[in-house]
């Protein structure tokens, strides 16, 4: 999620912006600050008031503000948080304090708490934003984050049951039962998750559906609060996501960042946006996170930043450019578990209690220990997604490449790599690839494909 949103806000990929991984060091994150120019930071100079409001996936910008001047998040995952939050819950009057002035005051860090800030909460504060900012006519660039469509889809009622078997009374009865102990000490979570019988799976895809009706009810609730507020004809509004989750597809088990095993359900997010004036419309062509704040710019009159690497999409929206498919690079996150590919043995990397450490003098952070640091990246499995292929790069333990090549209108699930068959196709795919991965050059499918691209 922190590279992600890194990625978002500074239209840079995480090899050029350098959060690589979500337990990044104060010498790297700092490093990152002087490499990116946000768009919030932009939009300050301008006047615009600029806030993240969101739940505990949006606790990054505590590390990294990226330009937002208010932050009402969740407070980043450190051990001190970890232990005042313990200690607090167990207290049998603190809670009560919760989401009201008075306790705001006399206990602030509750404005925190992640088992308080539920998506109920994070719409309130923005129905109450909104409201001010109606009020003052000033404009506004925020970052509403939900984490409530998230791992373990812990929703309340009547989220939690609406597509649920009724009858069903196992261990993901209200969320899915995942032993973190498992998963950041590295025992084998992915023969675990493979052996989950097909009854179990329906309800973890039950409970993600139950938490994605509540993520479309408190977006209904902020856009009624727009109208009501007189906003709604003077708002962009963008609905998207920093990644998207695997559910038992074939080749994949459960989770997301992880690996590019399988389809691409992770990695293709949703994107709406909503410009005041503009004609209703769907473009089925792909672009990129990256792709988000250059649109915005153009929408909004603000001068690019030449430390951006996406392109706007604006010219599509006002129907002044014709839409054209956009080629998708990525990388895996930080690797809490490496998943078999075919044929490859993968490098070893320790599991995460291992490989990382609490920085005191870094407010308590957790951090990867630095000596870790160029086997993860150099462990990263890296994609490249055309219109019509999709080419997978998996480091091997002798430090080879194993390229694998899936063609995505016969094989959407990624289940027969045709390297060896397609190779016409794959030495193109592969340099073009490899160029991104070892120069930071961002083919266009014209530089792979001169004559066209292959079907």
């Amino acid at each position: 999620t922190m590279e992600s949103g890194v990625q978002l806000m500074s239209s840079q990929y995480p090899q050029s912006h350098g959060i690589r991984q979500m337990y990044p060091d104060r010498e790297t994150v700092e490093a990152s600050k002087k490499r990116i120019e946000t768009l919030p930071t932009l939009l300050r100079k301008r006047g615009y008031d600029t806030a993240a409001i969101g739940d505990w996936c949006a606790g990054y910008y505590e590390v990294m503000p990226l330009g937002m001047e208010h932050l009402s998040v969740s407070s980043f995952d450190n051990f001190k948080i970890y232990m005042s939050q313990a200690v607090v819950m167990a207290h049998f009057v603190v809670p009560l304090y919760f989401d009201n002035a008075l306790g705001y005051k006399i206990f602030p860090q509750l404005g925190a708490f992640a088992q308080f800030v539920t998506p109920e909460v994070v719409t309130a504060r923005v129905e109450k934003r909104l409201a001010t900012a109606a009020t003052q006519q000033k404009p506004f660039f925020w970052h509403v984050f939900y984490s409530c469509n998230h791992l373990p889809y812990g929703n309340a009622e009547p989220y939690r049951s609406m597509f649920a078997d009724p009858a069903y009374q196992g261990v993901n009865r209200n969320k899915v039962d995942f032993d973190i102990d498992s998963f950041i000490g590295g025992t084998d979570l992915e023969s675990k998750w493979k052996a989950l019988p097909p009854h179990e799976v329906r309800q973890i895809r039950a409970l993600y559906d139950g938490c994605t009706r509540q993520f479309d009810d408190c977006v209904g609730k902020i856009l009624d609060s727009l109208k009501a507020n007189g906003l709604a004809e003077n708002t962009i509004v963008v609905v998207t996501a920093d990644h998207g989750d695997d559910h038992y597809e074939p080749g994949v088990t459960l989770g997301h960042g992880l690996t590019f095993n399988g389809g691409l359900q992770a990695n293709h997010v949703p994107m709406i946006v909503h410009v005041p004036g503009a004609d209703p419309q769907v473009i089925p062509e792909t672009v990129r996170l990256i792709d988000v704040i250059p649109t915005l710019a153009d929408l909004t009159g603000q001068e690019k930043s030449p430390t951006w690497q996406g392109k706007s999409f604006a010219g599509w929206i006002r129907k002044t450019e014709t839409p054209a498919f956009r080629p998708f690079y990525g990388e895996t996150g930080f690797p809490f578990i490496q998943f078999k590919v075919k044929g490859v043995e993968r490098p070893f990397l320790p599991p995460m209690d291992e490989c990382t450490g609490i920085d005191p003098d870094y407010n308590y952070q957790f951090v990867l220990k630095k000596e870790f640091l160029p086997r993860l990246i150099e462990a990263k499995q890296r994609c490249l997604r055309t219109r019509y292929w999709k080419l997978v790069c998996t480091p091997t333990s002798a430090g080879n490449r194993h390229f694998g090549l899936f063609q995505i209108a016969t094989d959407p699930h990624g289940e027969i790599d045709i390297a060896a068959a397609r190779p016409e196709v794959l030495a193109p795919l592969q340099a073009a690839l490899e160029r991104w991965m070892d120069g930071k050059h961002e083919s266009s499918i014209e530089e792979i494909f001169p004559a066209g691209e292959p079907q």
